[in-house]
């Protein structure tokens, strides 16, 4: 059977107009795109630096105008048009508009966004506000132009913007398109080789070494630093009632309790490092013991638990939409309930695990027995190597750096599962969990490590919750973390109900400053998402790694 043949493509368009013309002997004009109403400058401020057309795709320049401003300042649209953008790219806020002409502006490294997806703008409606700089930038679909030569009315030269682009984009599309405005604008074009080069060695050392040397411009100190001052106040709240560290635990009381164990992507019913907490040590009869399965119910061989089924999982299972895994860990706790009443459950999840618990947990359900949750390292504020994905576009599924992240990892690794996805900075279901936290009967402790590398510490903390810093780092410290020793102590307290370690304010401090330096230099990550980073040849492989050490 003969498939029908497809329309023409862009391509195949405009070898059909170029050949027209050709016939006609005449000359094809550039278009002239003039705005339906004057574009205004986005704020009354100085430009600090003015567009700088880059001498090739990958060469330094400015593809915008920067403009200097007193933090606070209100950020207005240039013009009428429709929010096609409203959100964090690379640790930074960004709006972008699409306006009736077909031109696209964008407003960057915004403090605050005061627009949604969507929504439809006036020229000179509030679209954010100003840190100490904005940069306004213009395209014409994936092309960007002076935005000089709006603000002074005049027509731009512009290539024929196809009609496809002249309307809004997916979200991701959008995104990228922002990136690629950015890469090579101000500051974030010093800083290109430095990322490359931290994704290519994954060392912490390089990393902080690379943030004080390059990437630690005006934005990311300043956002590591508040980082740093709302995690220290967080931590340093939850050591009220502290235990000292000379201090054993306390004995667990004698009654029978059941422990679910909750692991991360890329694991398996075989492999998961959550499967490393001594459980016996903290109390819990083997039997007791039971391995959530991504599949649904329990993971077979581990425990005896009778009552609830068992299936075996592997790790395209566990890489799957986070809101379905919820479902079925509630479904086991449910049948836990059922057959075993009026024993108490305590859930302990590793990495992505602790979201799963969350979403299981958001849905109050009548007779669930689960008492405690207590999650390692888990990305409660979202992992920024999830959002680094995302903006690389290794979530779209038809990126050629993810199918190079697949094939290093033998499928190990799908960057373009859902999971990655939710587990990014903002998602919406990490924005639908924050709204629906676990009832009073839960009592949650969110146990972080210093040195995480793959969650920073900081965006384990979980409002509501007790958050504990752990001295664990390195390239494996998010593996380590749930049968390390200091995470085995925290869970020992926890389980007794006895307050967390006591830790001075120096170590405290020096923690949480680890921590805000990891996620600066993984957020500037983010901001150089592009061609630039493809450029090196190894970066799949690299970010492969990463990724690949989420698993568990």
């Amino acid at each position: 059977m003969r498939r029908p043949h497809p329309g023409p493509g862009r391509r195949q368009r405009a070898a059909a107009v170029l050949l027209v013309v050709a016939c006609l002997g005449t000359a094809v004009p550039p278009v002239a795109a003039e705005a339906t109403a004057p574009y205004a400058p986005p704020v009354e401020a100085p430009v600090s630096d003015p567009f700088r057309e880059p001498a090739s795709p990958y060469a330094a320049g400015n593809r915008g105008l920067d403009y200097e401003t007193a933090p606070g300042t209100e950020v207005r649209a240039a013009a009428p048009g429709e929010v096609t953008f409203a959100g964090q790219v690379g640790g930074g806020l960004h709006v972008v508009v699409l306006h009736p002409d077909g031109l696209r502006t964008s407003y960057s490294f915004l403090a605050a966004v005061a627009v949604r997806r969507g929504q439809v703008v006036g020229r000179g409606e509030v679209v954010g506000t100003s840190g100490a700089s904005v940069h306004f930038g213009a395209r014409a679909g994936e092309r960007y132009v002076d935005p000089a030569l709006l603000l002074r009315g005049g027509p731009v030269e512009i290539h024929l913007i196809p009609i496809e682009d002249r309307a809004p984009k997916p979200v991701a599309t959008e995104r990228r398109w922002l990136q690629k405005t950015l890469a090579r604008s101000g500051a974030l074009a010093d800083a290109a080789g430095a990322v490359a080069a931290w994704l290519a060695d994954r060392s912490a050392g390089a990393a902080v070494a690379t943030a004080r040397r390059r990437l630690v411009g005006p934005v990311l100190v300043a956002r590591a630093l508040a980082e740093a001052r709302r995690g220290f106040r967080e931590l340093a709240d939850d050591q009220e009632g502290c235990t000292p560290a000379a201090a054993p635990p306390p004995p667990r009381p004698p009654e029978r309790r059941i422990v679910v164990l909750v692991a991360g992507y890329g694991s398996s019913g075989a492999a998961a490092e959550v499967l490393d907490v001594d459980t016996a040590a903290l109390g819990y009869d083997d039997a007791d013991r039971v391995q959530f399965s991504y599949a649904g119910g329990r993971v077979p061989g581990v425990g005896s638990l009778t009552g609830v089924p068992t299936a075996g999982y592997g790790p395209a299972d566990s890489m799957g939409d986070l809101r379905e895994a919820g479902e079925r860990l509630r479904s086991l706790l449910a049948g836990i309930a059922d057959a075993h009443p009026g024993v108490a459950v305590d859930v302990v999840a590793h990495s992505q695990g602790g979201i799963v618990a969350r979403a299981a947990l958001a849905e109050p359900v009548a007779g669930l027995p689960v008492e405690r949750l207590v999650t390692l390292g888990s990305p409660h504020r979202g992992a920024p190597l999830a959002t680094l994905a995302r903006q690389l576009g290794l979530v779209d599924g038809d990126s050629v750096l993810a199918d190079g992240v697949t094939g290093a990892t033998g499928g190990g690794v799908e960057p373009a599962a859902p999971a990655v996805a939710q587990l990014a900075e903002g998602s919406s279901l990490l924005e639908s969990l924050a709204r629906r936290p676990p009832g009073p009967e839960v009592a949650v402790t969110s146990i972080a490590a210093s040195g995480d590398l793959v969650v920073p510490a900081l965006s384990s903390t979980l409002a509501g919750a007790t958050n504990v810093l752990v001295p664990v780092g390195g390239l494996t410290g998010h593996a380590e973390l749930p049968g390390s020793s200091e995470a085995a102590r925290e869970l020992a307290l926890v389980l007794t109900g006895a307050g967390p370690t006591c830790t001075t304010t120096a170590v405290l401090a020096a923690g949480t400053a680890t921590a805000a330096a990891i996620a600066a230099v993984e957020h500037g990550a983010g901001g150089l998402a592009g061609p630039t980073v493809r450029l090196v040849d190894d970066v799949a492989v690299a970010v492969a790694g990463v990724l690949a050490a989420v698993g568990g």
